[in-house]
């Protein structure tokens, strides 16, 4: 199975990964396979050598794609915005959705103030650059078309609450109701 641990940058993925809570909500052991995406053409060969893994996905990616490689310093929130819910616009997403193998997810849930607190106390971390797109950004228009892509994609998901430790499962209102808390 290939369990896609997914949220924005910060909220607390790898900690997650690390977590006895993910083994019970996955039956994956955490010495399980972490693969992350890539910047390179083409289909990612890594999935041909892996039955199980952990799919780390920060739902950021395709507007910090954007912000590296398009963005002008003239380009207008309501663009960064627009990015930010165009998960086909990651090559990578892309190819990884139509993967024939296996695949639930794990959206792990919190609201700015929380991923932001986390990224400051983070060592050897971008804090400046992830904070100033945060500020231009919708997290909750985020999290809505992530939940709609992993539905297109017809990839089950559980929405897991990441601002505590105990990361008890939440029904969709109930972590919407986080998310939109900033």
């Amino acid at each position: 199975m290939l369990w896609i641990i997914s949220g924005p940058s910060s909220v607390g993925k790898t900690t997650f990964i690390r977590n006895k809570r993910c083994v019970a909500l996955t039956g994956l052991p955490p010495e399980t396979p972490i693969i992350k995406p890539v910047n390179a053409p083409g289909p990612d060969r890594r999935f041909q050598s892996v039955t199980d893994c952990f799919v780390h996905y920060n739902i950021l990616r395709p507007v910090s794609l954007f912000a590296k490689r398009q963005a002008k310093k003239t380009s207008a929130i309501d663009e960064y915005r627009a990015r930010s819910v165009r998960f086909a616009d990651d090559p990578w997403w892309f190819g990884f959705a139509h993967e024939p193998a296996d695949k639930k997810a794990l959206v792990l849930i919190a609201n700015r103030a929380g991923i932001l607190e986390r990224a400051r106390n983070r060592s050897r971390y971008k804090f400046d650059y992830w904070k100033a797109l945060y500020e231009k950004l919708r997290l909750s228009d985020i999290y809505r078309a992530w939940f709609a892509e992993l539905n297109r994609a017809g990839i089950p998901h559980t929405f897991v609450d990441a601002t505590n430790s105990g990361y008890a499962e939440l029904d969709q209102d109930s972590a919407l109701a986080i998310v939109d808390a900033d």
